[in-house]
């Protein structure tokens, strides 16, 4: 008889992609929409952002705030605005961004336009790739100072967002 170790009854070990599937699968029900679960609308999302961040030779954490206005549609698409004010420590500066944000299911992306404001106030572009589950979302992005020679800025962040609905 052929031992099994991980194995399914047909001899094949399931992958991330498997449990993926199996998430996704277990977490939307098969006929219901948004609307139906009762998260369709426009909510108000604010809360903590804890991050860290490198350019390669300094490395320093991100502490602040992030607030999104965010309209879910019936087909668990959204889409909103977000504005953050952080505190890097690696770069001794505070930022003050904004910009849209869009996604699916628990897949998003946001970007916009940031200031800097270390020993002068300067302009930078930022975009990130989101992973969000309820009030908790995980974010891995660049960022980078316009005209600036200064390397590219890489953080990954924690977002902890409660959502307040608007009528």
């Amino acid at each position: 008889m052929l031992e099994r170790r991980g194995s399914n009854r047909w001899g094949v070990r399931p992958g991330w992609r498997a449990h993926l599937l199996l998430l996704f699968a277990l977490s939307v029900p098969a006929s219901a929409g948004a609307r139906d679960l009762g998260y369709d609308g426009t909510y108000i999302l604010a809360g903590p952002h804890l991050g860290y961040t490198t350019d390669g030779d300094v490395h320093g954490a991100s502490l602040g705030l992030e607030a999104s206005v965010v309209e879910f549609d019936a087909d668990f698409g959204w889409a909103g605005l977000y504005l953050d004010a952080v505190y890097d420590t690696g770069r001794e500066a505070a930022c003050l961004g904004l910009g849209p944000e869009l996604g699916l299911l628990f897949f998003g992306v946001d970007g916009g336009a940031f200031v800097e404001f270390g020993d002068e106030a300067r302009l930078g572009l930022r975009i990130r790739g989101v992973l969000t589950a309820a009030a908790v979302g995980v974010a891995l992005g660049a960022s980078s100072i316009i005209g600036s020679d200064q390397a590219t800025l890489v953080e990954l962040t924690l977002l902890l967002k409660l959502p307040l609905s608007l009528p």
